[in-house]
């Protein structure tokens, strides 16, 4: 998975095929270990990185954090990010530092 982060289109599909199981197999095992969907494991992980990126670098731009996390749009990753953690990425770094 976080081989391929930043990839925008890295999907489900493509995570099956990574991990060498079909889909249903990824989704039960996913599942059983996070309570989470394949999509919504992605996700999460995006979102942690992509967190962790805006406390790290306080200087970095929104687009500088959505591209490495796999968001080809900054816009739709604040928005994202926003109903995620419940804030937009600046108000997170500023409650974070």
């Amino acid at each position: 998975m976080q081989k391929h982060i930043a990839d925008v289109e890295f999907n489900l599909p493509d995570f099956a095929l990574s991990m060498g199981m079909p889909e249903s197999s990824l989704y039960k095992r996913i599942h059983a270990l996070t309570a989470m969907s394949p999509s919504s494991f992605i996700r999460t992980i995006r979102m942690r990185m992509a967190a962790n990126m805006l406390v790290g670098n306080k200087s970095a731009h929104i687009a500088d954090v959505a591209y490495p996390a796999g968001y080809g749009d900054p816009k739709y990753f604040s928005s994202s990010f926003k109903q995620f953690f419940g804030v937009l990425p600046s108000e997170y770094r500023q409650k974070e530092s």
